[in-house]
């Protein structure tokens, strides 16, 4: 493995989020997460930090998404009523702003695999037999 400059981590942050005024609940408006911008962070495999690409910005499919809800309808047909492109104010709030993945082929044997974003550190061990596919997954703090 070569060495590379610290990168950003598996997952982390908090995408954009609904907030509606307890006063006017039906004026729902989207609001930037509070950590949905793009931290420095390091990914190390054995102590050789590791370039990791960003497969889902899921702060920017949440705006996708609730900018084309702004353009939903309510149809009513034959006394039946359907809504056709609404936006689910709870469907993203659980995931993380962003996505990274990286996939490796390491030697059999032990491996020490770690995190760190805002000067928090994530760390696993694991120990890989020959021919074996393992999958690892660490979140950093939000």
């Amino acid at each position: 493995m070569s060495s590379v400059e610290p990168h950003r981590p598996a997952c982390y942050g908090r995408p954009s989020y609904p907030h509606s005024p307890p006063e006017k609940p039906e004026e729902v408006t989207l609001i930037s997460g509070s950590e949905a911008a793009v931290e420095q962070s390091t990914l190390r495999i054995d102590e050789q930090p590791l370039v990791v690409p960003e497969v889902v910005d899921v702060d920017a499919a949440v705006r996708a998404d609730y900018y084309e809800g702004e353009h939903a309808f309510s149809m009513r047909l034959l006394g039946e009523e359907a809504q056709y492109g609404c936006w689910s104010n709870v469907a993203w709030e659980a995931l993380p702003a962003h996505v990274h993945w990286v996939v490796l082929e390491l030697a059999p044997g032990p491996h020490h695999i770690s995190v760190e974003v805002r000067g928090e550190r994530r760390e696993r061990d694991v120990r890989l037999a020959p021919l074996e596919t393992r999958g690892v997954w660490i979140g950093v703090p939000h």
